[in-house]
């Protein structure tokens, strides 16, 4: 798939996403289902589902009630089907692992040959919009070769909508270190700075989220090459679109 296929189909993505965002927005006095975590159920009118304090008013029993997120199992609307309380944890520290597909390049060195990649950070969440966070990743830019490189980063992510879909942003900056491997005549490696700006998607359910972006990554590294008296000296920078899909707890 070419590139500017994968750019179009995730942007198709964002805006399908987005729709459902607005299209699923709560609306007041909507009739509901509420099924609480003790077994209870009971029928209501939903007056109100405040996500910045994680409460729900409703009207039943004659009278104003309210619970919190953590109350609540589930509400289903009578007309249209489940409603999920918002969970998101805001604030507090976070992990994440991600695994990630970097696209190949077309031309003679790299013959469109796609990479791989792994990594692992955690943070603080300072709010929604904003979280600050290190990590680590191992990459692996031409699959079969020996262009793999470790990296060390920080990063800076937040989430835009107040819903369990949400969309995402991600910057995540660093250092690289590369290795030789003379087994494939790559007798000298250098690393250097790294850059991946991301935007994505966040979804799921409870404390487990699941996440998929799309970004640039850049990469600069020096690689040196000898086969019998045949030296060949390669500065790279990487510019890869990368596809990355990941688990957050």
């Amino acid at each position: 798939m070419k590139v500017k296929n994968y750019i179009a189909l995730f942007l198709f993505f964002i805006a399908s996403a987005n729709l459902s965002l607005l299209l699923g927005q709560d609306e007041t006095r909507n009739r509901v289902i509420v099924n609480l975590e003790n077994g209870s159920q009971f029928e209501a009118n939903l007056l109100e589902w405040n996500q910045e304090t994680n409460m729900i008013k409703l009207e039943a029993f004659g009278s104003i009630v309210e619970f919190s997120n953590e109350d609540i199992k589930s509400i289903v609307q009578k007309s249209i089907g489940e409603i999920e309380p918002y969970n998101f944890k805001e604030k507090g520290n976070y992990y994440h692992l991600r695994i990630n597909k970097i696209t190949g390049n077309p031309g003679r060195r790299s013959e469109l040959i796609p990479g791989i990649g792994i990594s692992f950070s955690s943070g603080k969440r300072i709010n929604r919009l904003l979280s600050l966070g290190v990590g680590i990743s191992y990459d692996d830019y031409v699959i079969g070769s020996s262009e793999n490189i470790l990296s060390s980063f920080a990063e800076v992510s937040g989430y835009f909508n107040p819903h369990n879909l949400s969309l995402s942003y991600g910057l995540a900056a660093g250092y690289g270190f590369a290795f030789k491997n003379e087994d494939s005549n790559l007798m000298e490696a250098q690393g250097g700075w790294m850059a991946y700006p991301s935007i994505g998607l966040r979804w799921g359910k409870k404390h487990l989220k699941w996440t998929f972006d799309i970004g640039y990554k850049f990469q600069r590294a020096n690689w040196h090459y000898e086969w019998w008296d045949t030296r060949s000296e390669q500065r790279i920078l990487y510019r890869r679109l990368t596809l990355r899909t990941g688990v957050m707890f």
